[in-house]
């Protein structure tokens, strides 16, 4: 008898299918220096169906800041559920440029956000204002990257405090 083999059948591997979308909880101006809080929030979205992304690493960007100090909500590994599944956000960097996550076991269709804040501060009583541009980028192991939406906030960088004044009327 003549042996036939079998071909093998290689498996397609699905990538998962990262987004950012990135929002701020303030206005986008107004902002004064020293120590206004900036809430933001990075919405990472995996939309390949069933299959669970790992090691999505995610990168906030501020582009043009002049002096800025940033926190994230944690400065540890942190764990949120979704879909009933345990995801972790690790920050790698979150006191300096760029931040920068790590989201892992992320089900697919399923988001998870990245919140935290930006604290702006100016060193130069001189300056007026500044146009700061603010983005993310997400990239997977074997592929990406994603990049989000790019907000701009106008940072007023210097508020004069008017010096109270007295005027005296002689009796």
């Amino acid at each position: 008898p003549t042996k036939t083999q079998t071909p093998t059948v290689t498996p397609t591997t699905i990538p998962p299918n990262i987004s950012l979308t990135k929002t701020t909880g303030g206005p986008t101006s107004g902002y004064t220096e020293n120590g206004t809080n900036i809430p933001m929030t990075i919405m990472v979205c995996n939309s390949a169906g069933s299959v669970t992304a790992n090691g999505v690493t995610v990168v906030d960007t501020v582009v043009n800041p002049l002096a800025w100090a940033q926190n994230g909500p944690n400065f540890s590994q942190w764990a949120v559920t979704v879909a009933g599944k345990s995801v972790t956000i690790n920050p790698l960097n979150t006191s300096g440029l760029p931040i920068t996550w790590v989201v892992s076991n992320l089900p697919g269709g399923t988001c998870v956000p990245i919140n935290f804040n930006l604290v702006a501060y100016s060193f130069n009583p001189s300056d007026s204002c500044q146009v700061v541009s603010d983005h993310g980028t997400a990239t997977w192991s074997g592929g990406g990257p994603a990049t989000s939406n790019t907000i701009s906030i106008t940072i007023v960088c210097y508020t004069s405090t008017p010096t109270p004044s007295r005027t005296f009327t002689p009796s």
